[in-house]
């Protein structure tokens, strides 16, 4: 079973995504903000971490920064998820090279499907 992360500071969007890939067959944990990310990375054994990009504080794009320059980490396959337009999101997905974007208005039998896709991916070494 694969383990996934969700970090979003977005608490409704974040448990109805964990519903609907707990009942798909994933282990998910929630975390509702950025912090203690990257230690919860290096705890948990995650398969991918999806991950929004518009939080306070700490957006999403600096947070992969820091998870690549994380050696121990640094292989956790990323899905960028925002509300934002999905060209800027596919945009910011191919600049900070991560494995997959997810624009939050997608379906969520889609989103899933997108997951999925992603952890069928060979793991970037």
């Amino acid at each position: 079973m694969a383990r996934i992360l969700i970090v979003d500071d977005d608490p409704s969007f974040g448990q109805i995504m964990k519903r609907k890939l707990e009942r798909a067959g994933f282990e998910v944990t929630m975390r509702d903000g950025p912090f203690g990310t990257i230690g919860e990375l290096k705890r948990g054994g995650y398969d991918a971490l999806l991950l929004d990009v518009l939080m306070p504080a700490l957006d999403g794009g600096t947070l992969v920064q820091l998870i690549r320059g994380t050696e121990s980490i640094r292989a956790v396959r990323v899905l960028l998820c925002s509300s934002m337009d999905a060209l800027e999101l596919k945009g910011l997905a191919e600049k900070l090279h991560v494995e997959g974007y997810i624009p939050k208005s997608t379906p969520l039998d889609e989103m899933v499907a997108t997951v999925r896709a992603v952890l069928n991916q060979p793991a970037a070494s």
